[in-house]
């Protein structure tokens, strides 16, 4: 059923690409704006197929990555930046944890995949705005997973994982659209988060791990 839907979605996609070419205006300005209305259609086509595919797999039973990923980010609420960044600079957050926050709460929230890529992109945005702020401009992944990991920490959003492997099923949709996405640096931070031991954490001692993690127990062996 689900890929009945996808093989009509694509279908669709590829007949307004015709009915474009046959009847686009002469008149390049003209041309643009029909061009952006077609898109605009497909688009709102994509996010209808895409809401019903979601609304047949989710909600699902709390899958068990997800519950443990929740937990642990609850139990780990206590870890600073320099826990993952390696230094005892202090970091300047402003509204990074709030804008993190909201994304989460979009992306988790929202059917459509576009949407959901969309709002995943802007996570990622915020974190290369985070080094900016902290006069880091130059930035790779082994700079993006510390801080990320740290953003899910205090977010703590609930069904992340399930989320991320659904987008995974559906990411080949999303050569439709501009937005890049990879799902790498998501998994990397949130299996760490997962399978947390004391010694993923600078500067934090076997004792301090377990004695701040008292809340909840953690496997640290």
């Amino acid at each position: 059923m689900i890929q009945e839907k996808l093989n009509f979605f694509e279908n669709l996609k590829n007949y307004f690409d015709i009915i474009f070419n046959h009847i686009k205006p002469k008149s390049k300005n003209v041309q643009n704006d029909f061009k952006n209305g077609f898109e605009q259609i497909k688009e709102n086509i994509f996010d209808y197929v895409m809401s019903k595919i979601y609304d047949k797999i989710f909600p699902i039973e709390v899958n068990q990555i997800d519950s443990k990923l929740y937990n642990n980010s609850i139990t780990l609420s206590w870890v600073k930046t320099c826990h993952f960044l390696g230094n005892k600079k202090q970091y300047v957050l402003g509204s990074f944890i709030n804008d993190i926050n909201k994304y989460s709460k979009l992306l988790l929230s929202e059917k459509s995949t576009r949407k959901k890529l969309i709002n995943l992109d802007k996570i990622k945005n915020n974190i290369s705005f985070f080094y900016k702020f902290n006069d880091k401009k130059n930035i790779g992944v082994d700079d993006i997973i510390p801080v990320l990991t740290f953003a899910i920490i205090k977010t703590h959003p609930f069904f992340l994982h399930s989320n991320i492997k659904y987008l995974k099923m559906f990411s080949k949709l999303g050569n439709f659209f501009k937005e890049g996405n990879k799902f790498e640096q998501f998994e990397a931070a949130i299996d760490l988060i997962v399978n947390i031991k004391y010694s993923d954490l600078k500067g934090v001692t076997k004792e301090e791990f377990i004695e701040n993690g008292k809340i909840q127990k953690i496997d640290i062996l």
